[in-house]
């Protein structure tokens, strides 16, 4: 049987070591897209320059800033760019599901239960679990200034954002 800490680390956020990841996965779409003109290394080092203020921007944005740092920069090359925020987003996810597995952490509240939960801009509101994200520590989470029916939509929310158990509907 697996032991359930009593401490738990925060939950990871984007940091110098996904940075150096999204580097070396965007320093190789340039490296393939220029066919090795450029070391593999110093594509990597361009893209943490350039990703140093625009990690999660679409390809033509990106391929802008490489146009900046003397590339010349085409439609396939903004292509494959646009995988990039696909990819930043990825990779958080991998450190997320990392952090959940290594702390054995688990969601308490079931689908169904009403709780009170921190919604950005609104502060601690009351709302129905609609769905579990164990992998990621988060709950769907439906409540009525949400602006749809019941079902229809719900917030993903962090778990360390439900700040407590009202109810259960079942």
């Amino acid at each position: 049987m697996s032991e359930i800490k009593t401490t738990i680390p925060p939950r990871p956020t984007w940091n110098n070591e996904m940075k150096k990841e999204l580097a070396k996965f965007t320093g190789e779409i340039l490296n393939k897209w220029c066919n090795n003109e450029t070391d593999l290394e110093d594509c990597i080092e361009y893209a943490e320059k350039v990703l140093k203020w625009n990690s999660n921007e679409d390809g033509y944005t990106l391929a802008k800033e490489f146009d900046d740092e003397g590339f010349s920069p085409d439609s396939q090359l903004v292509e494959e760019l646009d995988s990039v925020s696909y990819e930043t987003d990825k990779i958080l996810k991998k450190y997320i599901n990392k952090w959940v597995q290594e702390n054995n952490l688990q969601l308490v509240y079931k689908i169904d239960d009403k709780v009170l939960a921190k919604i950005a801009g609104k502060g601690g509101i009351e709302c129905e679990v609609m769905r579990l994200y164990p992998e990621t520590m988060q709950y769907g989470l439906w409540y009525e200034s949400i602006g749809d029916a019941k079902g229809n939509r719900h917030s993903i929310v962090n778990s360390e954002n439900v700040l407590g158990y009202i109810s259960s509907m079942a």
